[in-house]
């Protein structure tokens, strides 16, 4: 778990609570993440080398909590 300032958060203006739909958001830290020291047990995401086309189907999970 980290304890960071939070600068900002944009929720999905479609999610959906009863549905699980839409169920993603950006958050924007009050500092960056240090990966080699105080941050060292996250990673960063994994992006692919190619472009995505929008015909192609796509997978994300996550955790977390869903009351403010």
């Amino acid at each position: 778990m980290i304890l960071e300032p939070l600068l900002s958060l944009v929720e999905h203006p479609d999610w959906d609570l009863d549905y699980g739909a839409n169920d993603i958001a950006l958050i924007k830290l009050n500092e960056t993440l240090d990966f080699n020291g105080k941050h060292k047990h996250l990673e960063p995401i994994c992006l692919p080398n190619t472009s995505i086309t929008t015909s192609e189907a796509c997978l994300s999970v996550g955790f977390g909590a869903i009351n403010k």
